[in-house]
């Protein structure tokens, strides 16, 4: 997904320097942006909801590790938690260059 999001940026770059130089965009080069801009919706959108499902996980065994005093429940715990921060990391990631991929061509 890093190299998607790169290879995408480089193009926008290049073309914000055509468009510098008096050059606007075609409608090709905005029908293929709005293609890369509906690809990483969808992977936002997958990411959010495995994010929910994790951070719901999350909740349930941490209250159940609060009752049920299991030395497993804590591990499980962990590794949901450092998974969550991991999701939470990635999904700000997609977010912040979505928002970005918006602002082309203005």
């Amino acid at each position: 997904m890093k190299d998607f999001i790169d290879q995408h940026n480089q193009w926008i770059e290049n073309q914000e320097s055509l468009i510098k130089r008096g050059q606007k965009p075609s409608q090709d080069d905005l029908n293929f942006h709005n293609k890369k801009i509906s690809q990483l919706q969808h992977e936002r959108l997958v990411h959010l909801l495995v994010m929910i499902f994790v951070g719901l996980a999350l909740v349930i065994v941490f209250v159940s590790s609060l009752f049920l005093e299991i030395i497993l429940l804590y591990v499980l715990d962990l590794i949901l938690a450092i998974l969550f921060l991991f999701y939470i990391r990635h999904y700000y990631l997609l977010e912040n260059t979505v928002q970005k991929w918006y602002n082309f061509p203005d």
